[in-house]
């Protein structure tokens, strides 16, 4: 639901008395859920901090999840409000928590996970239930690379995955659209724009590759027609100058010739200035987070 009309639809639901209830059919819990869930997302507009007897409508809800059968997506909504009582000093915020999370390590709801785990779904439970998932996201990024590759953050961050996962991308970008050359507009409406998307997943946390390892997807997106991915490619190769302290030119010879090549055909000012910098072997930035 969205964030903005989840209090409009609290208050004009009297959502309250349905909260007060002592069953419940699915249906019903469900759509709570994703009331829940919205009520606790407090951006861009207010949500649950407005509501009067907040803690006692997350414990009603609470109690109805304990006497369902829980999706992945209602155990989401149950890690939010123990994720949530984690910022809160009360007694009753802990109690809380420890009723959220009593229904998280539940074994039938382990169970609920460990399946959505092959399906590479659940992944942010998994997590709070030290649940084993790596290896089976690895396969399901290789198996469905479209649907899965925005996951891929959560092995970048493992020093034993990123390597296998740059190949992966590797292996599955198809490099001749993602470097097809700078233009001035073309994100969301360009039909290739999923494949630039694709690029950007990696990028995100491609600086913590190996240092100059796979530089062809650095390469790639500074070929990019989509801006934002050269912006990203261009803070990548920042994060490896930087880190080692070496202009790119000895660091990567062969990018440094693409940067020379290429910085005639850009059409972004604050790219071109970020890529005039590497050229003249500058080794620290401003801004270079990736």
């Amino acid at each position: 639901m969205p964030e903005y009309s989840a209090l409009t639809v609290f208050n004009k639901a009297e959502a309250a008395k349905v909260f007060a209830m002592e069953e419940l059919s699915y249906e019903t819990y469900h759509a709570l859920a994703m009331l829940i869930e919205g009520l606790l997302d407090e951006g861009p507009v207010p949500g649950i901090s407005q509501i009067e007897d907040r803690m006692l409508i997350l414990q009603q809800f609470l109690d109805h999840s304990a006497k369902q059968e829980l999706t992945v997506a209602d155990l989401n909504v149950v890690l939010l409000i123990a994720q949530l009582c984690d910022d809160l000093s009360s007694e009753e915020a802990k109690s809380i928590k420890e009723k959220a999370e009593a229904i998280l390590f539940d074994s039938k709801n382990i169970g609920v996970v460990e399946e959505a785990i092959k399906n590479a779904d659940g992944l942010m439970l998994a997590d709070k239930l030290g649940l084993p998932f790596k290896n089976q996201l690895l396969e399901c990024i290789e198996q469905n690379f479209e649907e899965n590759c925005c996951k891929c953050f959560w092995l970048m961050e493992d020093p034993d995955y990123v390597e296998k996962v740059v190949e992966v991308f590797c292996n599955k970008l198809p490099f001749d659209i993602i470097s097809a050359g700078a233009a001035a507009d073309c994100d969301f409406g360009d039909k290739n724009f999923k494949y630039y998307a694709m690029l950007e997943s990696i990028l995100t946390n491609f600086g913590r590759v190996p240092v100059g390892r796979e530089p062809e997807l650095a390469a790639a997106a500074v070929q990019c027609p989509s801006g934002r991915v050269r912006r990203q490619g261009v803070a990548v190769l920042e994060v490896w100058v930087e880190n080692t302290g070496v202009p790119l030119k000895e660091l990567l010879p062969q990018v440094h010739k693409l940067l020379t090549d290429i910085i005639a055909d850009e059409v972004c000012n604050d790219i071109t200035e970020s890529i005039n910098e590497l050229i003249a072997g500058k080794t620290a930035f401003a801004d270079s987070d990736c």
